[in-house]
């Protein structure tokens, strides 16, 4: 009987031990995960969103340069054109 009780006893002994050790490592190990997932995505937010923010600034840039160009010259071209009317008077 007492060996019997003896071997019961550690055996639901390891038994709680294991299932509470699987528990919580399962838990630690999950929150870990978690806050693993969270702080690396974050990271990565930051990082993809500063390259695309000067992806689409150098962009933009491009673009408003372009149209900038454009415009100053033609109206440059527009001025240019008023003033040689002006001093040759056609």
């Amino acid at each position: 009987g007492r060996l019997l009780g003896r071997l019961l006893g550690k055996l639901l002994d390891k038994l709680l031990d294991e299932l509470l050790g699987g528990l919580l490592g399962g838990l630690l190990g999950g929150l870990l995960g978690i806050l693993l997932d969270k702080l690396l995505s974050r990271l990565m937010d930051r990082l993809m969103g500063r390259l695309l923010g000067s992806l689409l600034g150098s962009l933009l840039g491009r673009l408003l340069g372009r149209l900038l160009d454009k415009l100053v010259d033609r109206l440059f071209a527009r001025w240019c054109g008023w003033l040689f009317d002006r001093l040759f008077g056609r």
